[in-house]
Parts: structure tokens; sequence; C-alpha cells
């Protein structure tokens, strides 16, 4: 979705503040341990986007809680097993050979969105080593 279409289609910008707010009226608070499944679309047209949307979260939860995303990296796998799309046999022992090995700290996530990628690198995340099925957490857990 084009920038142009999130604003004509919100009634007022999300903002840092604004979602903090929402968030804590959805029940969250101080010290909570969330995972968190996000859509960038879904909330409207947002004022810092991905990072202002980490930010409220991180206002609300606070260091005494646990921020949770998925950070999962599908393409780091066997590619006879993919599917979509799926790469011409001939293309499988090349690619085996020639794709770089799972790195949490480098490896980019695939197909969870701005949000959880933008996480993913922020300061005292850290990612768990699984090279498909990792995730991103920020806080407690990490000391």
């Amino acid at each position: 979705m084009s920038q142009t279409e999130l604003i004509q289609q919100s009634k007022a910008p999300q903002t840092r503040s604004s979602l903090a707010n929402d968030l804590r009226n959805l029940g969250l608070s101080e010290g909570m341990v969330v995972i968190v499944h996000s859509s960038m679309k879904s909330l409207g047209w947002v004022c810092g986007g991905s990072v202002a949307i980490i930010q409220a979260l991180q206002d609300v939860i606070t260091s005494k809680g646990t921020i949770i995303m998925p950070a999962h990296s599908a393409d780091v796998s066997d590619p006879r097993e993919w599917g979509n799309p799926a790469i011409p046999e001939e293309w499988v022992t090349e690619v085996m050979n020639e794709l770089p090995p799972f790195d949490p700290s480098v490896t980019p996530t695939v197909a969870m969105g701005t949000i959880p990628e933008s996480f993913r690198t922020y300061p005292d995340v850290k990612r768990s080593y699984h090279p498909v099925h990792s995730f991103s957490v920020w806080q407690i857990w990490n000391k």
C-alpha cells in the first residue's frame, strides 16, 4: 500500500504517543511479556513508521518487560523445499553451495514486514539462533 493510500485511509496520524495510548487501552502494561505480530498497513499512516511503533511498544512495556517478534528467514533453508516460488531443479546444487550461512546479526527476515525487520536491528535486541524460525527479543531475558 502506498503512503498516499495510507494517508487517505487514516482519520489522523498515528504517533508514538497515540500508539502507546492505544496499546495501554488494549491492556498492555509495564513488565508484560508480549509476542508481537504486526502489520504496518493495518495501523494507517504512522509518523516515524516502524521506529515509532517499536518505541511505543518499549514505552509501554518498559525495561521491566520483554518484547518478542518473529524474525523468520525461510530463504536460509533447503531450496528443494521452496515452493513460493520454487526454483528450477537445475539450480538447486548451485544455490545450496552458494547460500550464505545464517548469521543472526546480519541475515534479514523474510516476509515478516518492516516492523520485525527494524526491531531485529535495535540495540539490546537479541535474535535466537535458528536459521528459519528465529525470534528477536528485547529486554529482560537478554540480561
